[in-house]
């Protein structure tokens, strides 16, 4: 059998899954968009914040970075854009899956 190689990639820098545990400082859109601080006040009335009881174990916090604290498909932040406050998935890559075998099928 043969497997691909891999490269080494940090694993702060991609995502693995849904990226419910990515923690990398990627803080950026896909649409090119700076995140919101998570701690921001324009996200006083929104549920996911810095000011969760549980938001540390989210890891959202004093900072930008992209996160998935609602088990959405990939990682997202909350965005200002034409003056309105709203949510975007990051440019956050997937971590590749290469070393690891295909499934066969019968």
């Amino acid at each position: 059998c043969s497997t691909p190689s891999c490269t080494s990639v940090a694993s702060d820098e991609c995502y693995s899954s849904r990226g419910t545990e990515y923690r990398g400082s990627r803080s950026v859109t896909a649409s090119g968009t700076t995140c919101l601080q998570w701690d921001s006040p324009r996200l006083l009335n929104h549920h996911y914040t810095a000011w969760r009881i549980n938001a540390r174990a989210m890891g959202l916090g004093s900072h930008n970075y992209c996160r998935n604290p609602d088990n959405d498909s990939k990682p997202w932040c909350h965005v200002r854009k034409d003056g309105m406050t709203s949510w975007e998935y990051c440019a956050v890559p997937t971590c590749s899956t290469c070393g690891l075998r295909e499934p066969t099928h019968a």
